[in-house]
This record gives structure tokens, C-alpha cells and sequence, in this order.
């Protein structure tokens, strides 16, 4: 089948009959250009599967007021759910990004305006790629209706173009090629700050999440490492959850494949930045998994995948209990000794947040884990040294830890992260310092190697919470 001669590549072209005579030429030959395109240009709306809008102010005017040709035209055309694809062909006359209000907006889901205001060959490249927009969309419904195969379909113009509202529409075909190549598509663009605010706005967290249930084994990892990197984003964390995410994301946590396993300890490691959602996924029966994961995972993403979900997770009081009672400690210890520089941060940041309780500041030094945070202060990354930093401040809450911690060799490195780190850095090893001063023979070597001087130098540029943790 040639989608050149197929009839349903039938658009209509909707504009205002009465603009001024620059703009009627410009629909003529855009109408022209894409007739050179393949596409088929009809006189009325019922005989197309496809409306373009040509968007001027005299034309958003007219629908807003609901009256005229272009009123009727794209009112009926929202009646009839024709895909509609608006374009711009003087961006002078209108703002691109202030152009669609009210219901204007609304009807056409979120779609951006495709600027045709070029000339000569730069309009015939905009044309085409015009064109290949109308392919691809008219292909689409095509599969969902059945007379097109889904490997057939081009998501590369789409996800170049952003085109979030189609790939959100595409998540819904029944075909699971389709629905599949959407997540794909989608997953990678959410890896970008702004798309995924954009991704939301095209309401595609939802579809995400039924894909999940619905879509194929493939197709449920794509989603949910789409989902995973949208939950990057703060509003989209609580979106995602009220979506029902938890449940199908913990179910592939515990029976997927190794790599859907990852995408799902990523998207758990995202969302439980949100403190309400670090109750909902431990409820879900997160943790669990997440420590075999820690255990057994095949790649060392995923087992740094898994140490991050527990980092944050153990940010509240009663997952630090639960973390520990299905023996999570030791193979965060082993990551620690183990891992890839990543991995390593993450076990450390997960120690540092558990030891905030006690009772676990004691059983986490007898796993011996004080020895490779001190490694890790010492010879880490960035990231690293500040993990170790904060996980033996809170673990020198502890009497005998504090002379561990002394002992190993972590002072001088902690007054080095004290002058040489990030503010974040500064403040951890403030604190750890300030711990460890708690003891009066640490008093003394500390002074000893300079962490007064140091202390003081801090202070007079330090933030407000660096200045409360260096003030000791």
C-alpha cells in the first residue's frame, strides 16, 4: 500500500476565506507544496482524516467569537475529532507562545504551531516537513484501525519534533508495536528537564501508567523508564503516584526481567524523593525487592538503582526499621566495598540516612562498614566523599564510633572536604567534625590538625546551615 495514493491521506485545509490576499496566496501554495508531497488536498471536511489549521489573528478571533467560516470549520472539526495539526504563517503578527488561549487551546490538545512564514526553499523544507507530520499521524490511526502494520510506523520526525501529543495518543493503540515505540520515544525525551514538564501538560503520565498494565514486556520497561525519568521532576512525582503507579512498577520490581527490573528500582529511587511517597512504596512492598535487587542484581546500574531507592526510602523513620529487618545493611556494605564509584555514593548516602536511628548507628558499624567510608572520604568522587561525609557524621552520634571514625584515619580527610568541596560537601564534613568534637580527646587531635583554622575560615562564607554545623 502507497500512503501516497491512499485516500485516507485526505487533509483539509482550514483558514480564514477572508484574509488579506498575502495570506490566501501563502494557503495556495502551501496546498500546492503538499500535493507535491503526496498529499491529497479535499474540499470539505467529512471527506478528510485530517484538518490544518492556518492560524492568523483574524482566524483565532473568529473561532473565539464563534462566528464566519473558520468558527464553523473548526468547530466542527473538534466535533468530528479530525486530528488537527495548527499552523502559523506570519509569527510578526501573532506570538507563538501566546497565541492559544481559551478554547482554541484546549481543542487542539496542546499542539504546537508549525511556523510556515518562510519563503522560497526554506518553506519547501518546512512543507515536507509538514508532510512527513501528516504521514506519520495518518499512519497512526491507520494501525490503531488495522490496515497498517505497526513496524511500518516512523517515530523519529515525531520525538525530533516533540510532537508529545501524538506520542501520548499513540500510547492508547491496541497494537502493541506502536504503544511500544511511544514509550521508547517518550522515555527518551523525558530524559530532558523541560520535556517532562511538556509530557505532563500532553497529560501522558496516565497513558504511561496503563501502559504498565497493558503493554507489552517491552513495552511496560520503555513506560517505566519513561516514568522514571519524568519522576525527575517534583510535580510529576505526586502525578505519577496518584496515577496508581506503585503497584505495577513494584510488581516489575519483583518479577520482570533484569532490565525492566532497573527501569523500575530508577523510577522508585525517583519518586521516593517525595516524602509522602517514601510511605506509599514502602506500603506498596517495595523494599523487599529492592534488596534482593541490592543483592542479585545482574548490572551495576541496577544495583545502584536499587541502593538509591533505599537512600531515599530510609528517609523516614519506619523504613529504616523495615530496611533493616529484611537485611539491607550488609550488601549496602558490599556496594560500598564493591561498587562503581555511583554504586559506591548510593551505599553510602542509604548507610547515612539509616544511621540517623541509634540503634542502627551500632549495627551498621559492626557490619564493619566505617572502614570503607573512610576509604571512600578519602579516595571517592566528588559525590563519594560527601556520601561518606554525611554517613560518619551521623554514625559518630555514637560514643564508641566516634573513636572508630577517629581512629581510621578520617580527620584530616574531613578537614580537607572542609576546604576544598562544594557548600554541600563543607557542611557534611562540618558536621561530622562537630560530631566527633563531642569527645575530648578528639578535641585534641582535631585541633591538632588544623580543623579550628579551618572551622573559623568556613564560617565567614559558610550558608546558614553550614555556619549552625561549623559553629560548635
Amino acid at each position: 500500500m502507497e500512503l501516497g495514493t491512499f485516500p485516507s491521506l485526505d487533509i483539509y485545509l482550514s483558514h480564514d476565506s477572508d484574509a488579506s490576499k498575502f495570506a490566501l496566496d501563502k494557503v495556495k501554495l502551501i496546498g500546492r507544496l503538499l500535493k507535491q508531497e503526496g498529499v491529497q488536498l479535499v474540499s470539505d471536511i467529512d471527506s478528510s482524516i485530517l484538518v490544518v489549521a492556518v492560524i492568523t489573528k483574524d482566524y483565532l478571533k473568529k473561532v473565539e467569537a464563534d462566528e464566519g467560516n473558520c468558527s464553523n470549520e473548526f468547530n466542527y472539526a473538534v466535533q468530528t475529532r479530525k486530528l488537527q495539526i495548527p499552523v502559523v504563517i506570519d509569527f510578526e503578527e501573532i506570538d507563538p507562545k501566546g497565541w492559544q488561549n481559551g478554547f482554541v487551546k484546549v481543542a487542539l490538545e496542546g499542539n504546537s504551531p508549525l511556523d510556515l512564514s518562510s519563503e522560497g526553499d526554506r518553506l519547501e523544507e518546512d512543507v515536507r516537513n509538514l508532510a512527513t507530520d501528516i504521514k506519520n499521524r495518518v499512519k497512526l490511526f491507520l494501525a490503531e484501525e488495522g490496515t497498517e502494520q505497526p513496524e511500518q510506523f516512523d517515530f523519529s520526525h515525531l520525538t525530533a519534533e516533540r510532537d508529545f501529543v501524538t506520542l501520548v495518543r499513540a500510547l492508547s493503540s491496541q497494537e502493541g508495536g506502536i504503544q511500544t515505540k511511544a514509550a521508547l520515544a517518550l522515555a527518551t525525551l523525558a530524559d530532558d528537564g523541560a520535556n517532562q514538564a511538556a509530557i505532563a501538560v500532553a497529560a501522558g503520565i496516565a497513558p504511561l501508567v496503563d501502559t504498565l498494565f497493558t503493554g507489552t514486556v517491552v513495552g511496560r520497561t520503555y513506560a517505566t523508564a519513561a516514568l522514571a525519568n519524568l519522576a525527575c521532576n517534583e510535580a510529576n512525582r505526586v502525578t505519577i503516584v496518584e496515577a496508581g503507579a506503585i503497584f505495577p512498577v513494584v510488581k516489575l520490581l519483583q518479577k520482570g526481567k533484569p532490565h525492566a527490573k532497573t527501569q523500575a528500582a530508577a523510577a522508585l529511587r525517583n519518586l521516593a524523593v517525595n516524602e509522602d511517597n517514601k510511605v506509599a512504596i514502602a506500603e506498596g512492598g517495595a523494599i523487599p525487592p529492592l534488596v534482593a535487587l541490592l543483592i542479585d542484581g545482574e548490572t551495576d546500574e541496577a544495583k545502584t538503582n536499587a541502593a538509591g531507592a533505599l537512600k531515599n526510602l530510609a528517609g523516614n523513620g519506619q523504613n529504616k526499621v523495615t530496611i533493616y529487618e529484611n537485611s539491607g545493611i550488609y550488601p549496602l556494605v558490599q556496594l560500598l566495598i564493591h561498587g562503581t564509584d555511583e554504586g559506591k555514593a548510593q551505599a553510602a548516602g542509604a548507610l547515612g540516612s539509616l544511621a540517623c536511628n541509634a540503634d542502627l548507628q551500632v549495627i551498621i558499624a559492626g557490619h564493619e562498614a566505617i572502614g570503607p567510608l573512610v576509604k571512600l572520604l578519602k579516595e571517592g568522587t566528588e559525590e563519594g566523599k560527601i556520601r561518606a561525609a554525611g554517613a560518619l557524621g551521623n554514625l559518630a552520634s555514637n560514643a564508641a564510633n566516634k573513636i572508630t571514625i577517629a581512629n581510621t584515619g578520617a580527620i584530616g580527610s574531613l578537614i580537607q572536604l572542609l576546604s576544598n568541596a562544594s557548600e554541600e560537601g563543607k557542611v557534611q564534613a562540618a558536621g561530622a567534625i562537630r560530631n566527633l568534637a563531642v569527645n575530648s580527646s578528639i578535641q585534641m587531635r582535631l585541633a591538632e590538625e588544623g580543623a579550628i583554622t579551618s572551622l573559623a575560615d568556613y564560617l565567614k562564607v559558610a550558608s546558614e546551615e553550614g555556619k549552625v554545623q561549623a559553629a560548635w
